[in-house]
């Protein structure tokens, strides 16, 4: 069995499977991540018990054109997001 750490996607954890993982890497800008044999080597990659997801940042997809793409929802995307006018659903 292999077990597969995302250090950094939409959510930080261990997945017992490649498509739980992949739902959090694929699109998401600088993902992290690695497949390993054991439980304890994944959660050793990321450095800290895979509970905490204090880091975690939410996301947004911006859809253009029929090109998405996936951003960070960090404090400067929010400012711009409300600069322009844009409702962010979470708020």
């Amino acid at each position: 069995m292999k077990f597969y750490a995302v250090r950094r996607g939409r959510r930080r954890g261990v997945y017992e499977t490649w498509a739980e993982a992949q739902e959090q890497v694929a699109l998401y800008p600088g993902a992290e991540h690695r497949s390993f044999r054991t439980r304890a080597q994944a959660e050793a990659y990321l450095g800290r018990h895979v509970d905490d997801e204090a880091d975690a940042l939410p996301y947004v997809e911006v859809h253009d054109g029929g090109r998405t793409t996936v951003v960070a929802l960090t404090d400067e995307v929010r400012a711009a997001l409300r600069e322009a006018g844009v409702a962010i659903a979470s708020e």
